[in-house]
This record gives structure tokens, sequence and C-alpha cells, in this order.
């Protein structure tokens, strides 16, 4: 045997030893590096509620996350599996694909949590059987070897996921799973649909507690007829959005009164419609689609789509709208309803479902694609896209701080991730993914097609629907991939109950009205965070950023260098990026692939002593710990204790307000910003020392701090136009409080204007 043909002997003998090994490795889930290509599939325009009727919302079948390295990773149910793809966050090259396969036949949605990775699979009970499978949530490591996972069956359901979405949130502990499903055939003949909540805990692996609510009871949160499902948790409340199209029709949304992860879920809710729909409740048709629910600083702000539900409910266009609801006047009289666009059924104008990104608790951006409803027609609904996106930007109150700006581009089930400045999802098109980046400093968005062979314009997909079942997309190549799909097969659509409305219909949009039910609040009084930092940044921070475009940074490098223990590459996370140590999460704030810059995050453990570190090193890299997040340790009831590193030059707003057990406090030197509210309602901390660096105070720092007998004052910065209002509102008339000698008469001035009590001692 000659060399050549040893050598290709060789190579074929370890692609086989190899093939082997995938198909032996049981749990685990092996990469396929360097990968040629992405998967094509078809998620264009699937924001819209495209099933079948366009009357309730679908699973969202493609996610888009950032690791921990800085990279991008695409998770999308395509045909009989479930694609996992890595990219570069700046240059969107494929860096490694694998798949994930699916445990029961019916996808139902995809998580990335803090610490793990999630997937809920269903199937289908036709025979009522209390014995069948019908949920499944796995937890997969950040690897995505597969940890654990637990099922639920006996929970009155036929069919999972039935004609509405699946969303999830996390807690402490517990990942909050929130979907539909329809029943077991009631009395009266019919199977009705309803929403589902359940929980899993993260550590034990067990469903905590499951609601499948058979009746109609939205005074406890489960309500029949739920069209779209949306979960949060807002200051260890849950707070959940459905599309009701059951008694009340509405956009509901939930309070839930006991606290998030006990053992108590299904509970007194409070109740505010963010939106009244017309129709009777045996009618499938509402006229709307809700598409994002988010919590700001001071309101709950809903997005959506609807026909004027007044004056022309079966019209043909749609407007985009935004309800307010503050969350501090959580009552049906303070929600305010604002339309964003004024097409009209004469000018063909309509809008899909908008989408809701969070930037911070006090900046947002919508974004919609803009449609023309002559290109539409029955065979062809895809037609109606323009490759037109529209997007405004909002703050936390929902006040809009631009015009409404327009691009090219399109839109898809895909939510959009926030990398630094920059807005990033992707869309396919019977196609690879193209990922659009909106850049928020210049309002301009970008594509960037990953087919090597794509044309600079791509032909247009018009003879192929949103609705087309999976088995419309086309088949991929083995070249492409190494791994061969099997066709997949069309998936029946459940429906809900109701009377249908006929054929004739004409489905969504509208003509201009005043927004209905709008009550304008007094937003005077409403909690405002007006100490922010880079997690929450206001739009005048975001606008005047001149953050570049990053560079590549997870290519390989020959001048990368290991950690100290081993050669293991250096990956340079990006700015915005998630670390993690056994202690505590991290934002990047700066870095290159020796030194950098992080905020602390959040605690990772119940320990009843904290620090906030000088440095922490992770994955090779030293990073100075320059701040402390907003809200990093609030309402932490373990905390007794807390030291805050020398490098650390501000403390975030609400840091640590609300901890009721917060004892002892030592602030770094170099401290300069404390935030807003920062120790509220800290009731058991009875001494603080400011160091001589800080120059700035926010609002109610230290108001009702009711133990806080003495307060020693290093600096001399400080004025009355750096403090903020009621800084020392409630702190005993007893204490005591040292100040610069220098400092003593003008101190004492602007602390009383700044709510210290009149017979607290300020001495020097």
């Amino acid at each position: 045997m000659n060399i050549k043909m040893k050598e290709k002997w060789r190579k074929s003998t370890a692609l086989f030893l190899a093939a082997i090994l995938l198909l032996t490795l049981g749990g685990k889930q092996t990469p396929v590096v360097n990968a040629a290509s992405g998967v094509v599939s078809h998620n264009i325009h699937h924001e819209d509620y495209y099933e079948d009727s366009g009357n309730w919302a679908s699973n969202v079948k493609s996610y888009l996350f950032q690791n921990r390295n800085g990279s991008i990773t695409r998770v999308e149910e395509v045909d009989s599996s479930i694609i996992v793809e890595t990219y570069n966050s700046s240059t969107f090259t494929l860096q490694s694909s694998q798949t994930i396969s699916k445990e029961l036949p019916l996808f139902g949605g995809f998580y990335a949590g803090d610490d793990y990775n999630y997937i809920v699979f269903g199937q289908a009970n036709p025979n009522e059987s209390n014995e069948t499978e019908v949920f499944r949530i796995v937890q997969y490591r950040k690897d995505w070897n597969r940890v654990k996972s637990a099922s639920l069956s006996d929970v009155n359901t036929t069919m999972p996921f039935a004609s509405g979405s699946l969303r999830f949130c996390e807690y402490q502990d517990l990942v909050y799973v929130r979907t539909s499903h329809r029943m077991y055939r009631s009395n009266d003949g019919v199977n009705h649909q309803a929403n589902v909540t359940f929980t899993f805990h993260e550590k034990t692996g067990a469903i905590k507690t499951a609601y499948m609510g058979s009746l109609n009871l939205p005074e406890i949160g489960c309500v029949n007829r739920s069209y779209n499902q949306f979960i949060k948790i807002d200051n260890g409340k849950v707070v959940a959005l459905d599309h009701m199209a059951d008694d009340p029709r509405s956009l509901m949304l939930f309070r839930y009164n006991a606290a998030a992860n006990g053992d108590i879920f299904a509970d007194a809710c409070s109740l505010v419609k963010a939106c009244t729909l017309q129709g009777n409740a045996s009618e499938e048709y509402t006229g709307a689609a809700v598409g994002g629910f988010e919590v700001s600083e001071s309101h709950y702000l809903v997005a959506y789509q609807s026909v004027d539900q007044k004056a022309d409910f079966h019209g043909n266009g749609r407007n985009i709208y935004l309800s307010k609801i503050p969350r501090a006047d959580y009552e049906q009289p303070f929600v305010q309803s604002e339309r964003i666009t004024s097409y009209t059924s004469s000018d063909f104008g309509s809008v899909s479902n908008p989408i809701l990104v969070k930037l911070s608790n006090n900046s947002f951006v919508m974004l919609w694609e803009k449609y023309d409803l002559k290109q539409a027609s029955d065979t062809n609904p895809d037609g109606k896209g323009t490759n037109t996106i529209q997007f405004v930007k909002l703050d936390g109150t929902g006040n809009h701080m631009e015009s409404v700006q327009t691009a090219s581009g399109s839109l898809s089930d895909c939510q959009p991730i926030v990398i630094g400045n920059k807005i990033i999802w992707y869309v396919t098109d019977n196609s690879m993914p193209k990922f659009y980046t909106l850049d928020l400093t210049t309002n301009t968005i970008t594509e960037k097609n990953t087919d090597p062979n794509a044309t600079a314009t791509p032909a247009p997909s018009s003879s192929v629907t949103p609705s087309a079942s999976a088995s419309a997309r086309p088949s991929v190549s083995p070249s492409i991939l190494p791994t061969v799909r099997p066709t997949a097969t069309p998936r029946p659509t459940p429906k809900p109950t109701g009377t249908p409305v006929p054929v004739t219909t004409p489905r969504p949009t509208a003509s201009p009205y005043p927004p209905y039910d709008e009550v304008v609040p007094d937003d005077s009084d409403l909690e405002n965070n007006d100490d922010v930092g880079p997690d929450n940044p206001t739009w005048d921070d975001i606008n005047s950023s001149t953050t570049e475009d990053v560079e590549d940074n997870n290519n390989d490098d020959d001048n990368n260098t290991g950690d100290d223990d081993n050669d293991t590459p250096i990956f340079v996370p990006e700015k915005g990026a998630s670390l993690s140590n056994a202690s505590a999460q991290y934002i990047v704030t700066d870095s290159d692939d020796t030194f950098g810059t992080v905020e602390y995050f959040r605690p990772k453990t119940k320990k009843a002593s904290a620090k906030v570190p000088d440095t922490v090193k992770i994955g090779g890299i030293t990073y100075d710990v320059t701040s402390v997040a907003d809200g990093a340790f609030k309402n932490n009831a373990h905390i007794t204790s807390v030291t805050i590193g020398d490098n650390v030059t501000k403390i975030g707003a609400k840091a640590f307000s609300g901890c009721k057990n917060l004892k002892k406090v030592q602030l770094g030197t170099e401290i300069k910003n404390i935030g807003a509210r920062a120790f509220y309602q800290c009731k058991k901390l009875s001494q603080i020392t400011i160091p001589s660096n800080v120059s700035k105070i926010g609002k109610q720092a230290f108001a009702s701090c009711t133990k806080l007998k003495k307060v020693i004052f290093k600096t001399s910065e400080l004025t009355a136009k750096k403090m903020g209002a009621n800084v020392f509102t409630g702190v005993p008339e007893n204490a005591i409080v040292k100040v610069p000698k220098s400092k003593r008469a003008s101190y004492q001035k602007i602390f009383r204007q700044k709510g210290l009590n009149k017979k607290v001692k300020v001495k020097s």
C-alpha cells in the first residue's frame, strides 16, 4: 500500500470511528465544529399569528442568545430536530453546529437561563389517558449536555401548546413556564382550550407547581381561550399577560399576590385590561395580536396591533398600539393606550405584530413590519410584506424618544438580543440565516447573509406562505450538514373552542380614532431611576455613545494565550457579556485578552456575608470590579453584612434596597456615586461611613433606615445639587451625623433639606 493510499485509509477510518462515537454518546450532544453553513429554514414574518386563521399565536421556533464568551447562538426547531448553531457576534461567521433530538414529538419552546438551557416538549393525548406524558421540561448544561428532566401527566390535557405560545422566566431556583393546552372533553361535549402554568425546580429537577385551569377563573390567573401567553417576575411577584378570547375578552394583565418562588402559585390576582377586545365570547376572531410585554422602572408596557376595536371591528387594516400601565397605580382607570401608526383601510396600509426589545428599565425599542394589503391574496398572504421595518424608541414610561424610523428589512419570530449599542436578530426565507443589526446610535439597519452562495439581492419568496408546513422547506443537503434530517411531517394546528368566524370575514387593521379607554395618569409621584448605570442606560446615554463595532474576538489567533494553569485559548468577551464564578454573576464593561472591568450583577449564593471583590479572574482574564449593578441585592433577605471592594466607584440604584436584615456595610474607598434608594428600607442598618471620594448621593438613598444611629461623612465633595431628595427621610431623630469640620455648617443645612430630622445632631 503506497503512502497516499495509507493516508486515505487512515482518514476514512478516523471518520468512521467519529461517526460511531457520535452514535454511542447517549445523552451527550456532540457539536460539528467548523460547519460549512447554517441550516435552511423559513421563519420570515412569523412574529405574526401566522398559523391557519391568524386568530391565535404559535409556539416560537427561532431563538438567539449571547454566550458568556461574546458569541451568539441560534436555536431553532427545523423539521424533526432542534438545531444549535454558534456564530461570531460581529462577523456572523458560523463557528460550530449540532442537533438536539426531540424527546417528545412536539416542540414547545426554548429558554437560555442564567446557568442552564431548557426545552419543553409535548405529545398529544387523544385518548384522554391519565398515564400519557403530555409535557416534559429538559434541563441542559450550557455545553448542551443533558442534566435532568421532569414530566407532567394526568393534567387534563389532550393537546399541549394548543392555539397559544410558550414563554419562560426564572426566579431564584425556579423556572416558570406559561403556555396553553386543550383539555379533556367537558360535560358540554367540547374539548375547551385554556392556559397552563407550571414551575420547575432547577436544583431538584421536580415540578413544584402546575395549574391547568379547567374553569375560566381570571381572578386566580386560569383562563379559557388564551391565545398568547407572557410571563415575567416583577419585584418578587409573578406577572403574566394573556390574549383572552373568552369573557372578559381582553389583553389581560395578571399580577399574582403570592410571592414568587413559593409553594402557592394559583392565588388571588390583581387584574388590569391592557386592551378591551370586542366581539362575543364564542367568537374566535378578536381583531388583535399581542407581540410584546415588558416591565420598566415605572410601568408595564404591552405592544400589540389591532383593528379599530370600536368603529371597524372587522376592518382590513391594523395599527400598532402601546398600552402603559403604571406599576404604582395598578388599576384600570390609569391604563393609557396609545396608537403609534395611522394606517387606514382606504390606503391599504397595515402592520405586522410588533416586537418589544428591552435595553434597560429606562429604554426600549418597538419594531414592526409595514404591510401593503394590495400585495396580499388568499394564495399569497406572504406578499403583503414590503421589506420595510419601522421602529420607535421608548423610555420607561412608554414615551417616544424620537419619531417613528423606517428602514429596509424583515422580522421573524426570533426575539432580538441586545449587544452593546446594537440590536441583533435573524430571518430565514427558505434560506440560511440572514442577520440584521440595528445600530441605536445611527438608527441604521444592516444585514449579513450567511449563505456563501447568496447574491447581493436575494430572490423574492412570495410563492411560500408563512403557514406552510415544514415539509415545504427545502431539505438540507448532507454536503452542508453531516447529520441527515428526515422530511418533516406537517403538524395539525390545534383550534380552540368557539364558533368560527365565517371565511368571508376580513381579517386585520384600522382607521384613525382616539385611543380607547385613554386615561393619562399623573406620573409625578412615580418612582424614577435617576441613577442609572451600564445595565440601565437612559436614551441620553445611548444616543451619546461612541461605541465602535467590536472586532472579531472569537477566531483563532496564534498570539492567544491560555490562563495560568493550561494552554486553553482565551476568549475575550464583548462588552455586555455575562460572566460567572461560584459566588456571583458579573457583566463585562470593558475587556481585552489580559485585563478588563466588570459590574457586580448579582450574588449566586444565599450567604449572610457578601463581598464585592476588588478584582475577579474568570476565563484567564483579570477584571477590576468597578460598580455594583442596579438592584444587585434588592430585597435579599439573607444578607446581613457586605464589604465593597476598593475598585468600586459606583453603587447602583436600589442596589441594597429592601435588604431587611442588612446590619453592617463597609464601603470601598474609591466610591464616588451612591445611587437612588441604594439602601432604602435597610431597617437593621445601624452605622455607615461615607468615603472621602463620594460626590453624589441619589434620592432616598438612606430613606426608611429606621435604626441608622450613626453616619460618618469623610467626603467634602457634596452639594445640594449632587444630592437627591429625601436622602435621610425616616432616619431616627436620635441619630448622630459626623462631618468634616470645615463642612459642618453647610452640610447641616443641606442635610436638613434632604430629609434629615431637625433633632438629629450634626457634629464635626
